[in-house]
């Protein structure tokens, strides 16, 4: 029963060393890019799903639909992504990364990919 606790207790500090990590990468290169640290999360969510509804963005942010909404108008009036209709359904809107959000992306990633390389 001992050896099980100190590995939830191990098990947790590594959890919360590699969040922490994660959190301190997000908000470097955010800010670096001149986002926030959720707006870079949204980013990603689009760079790695493609295109996707505020919904099932804020579903994986964990975030309600009208701070994402807030976020995407931001984004789009920075040219990073667009809104657009649903081929299959007009009446949901699609929000896609725009050409300048993937050069960003693809350029962040490359950071991310590089400073991650560096702790592993």
């Amino acid at each position: 029963m001992v050896a099980m606790e100190a590995f939830k207790r191990t098990l947790l500090d590594h959890s919360k060393k590699i969040s922490d990590c994660a959190n301190l990468l997000l908000n470097q290169e955010a800010g670096r890019h001149g986002l926030t640290a959720m707006q870079l999360r949204l980013l990603l969510e689009l760079d790695q799903e493609g295109a996707m509804t505020v919904g099932e963005v804020a579903a994986q942010l964990g975030q309600a639909g009208t701070n994402v909404s807030t976020m995407c108008k931001k984004l789009e009036g920075a040219g990073l992504v667009s809104r657009q209709r649903s081929a299959a359904d007009e009446r949901i809107v699609m929000v896609v990364l725009t050409a300048e959000g993937k050069d960003q992306m693809a350029e962040i990633n490359a950071v991310i990919e590089k400073k991650i390389n560096r702790m592993i």
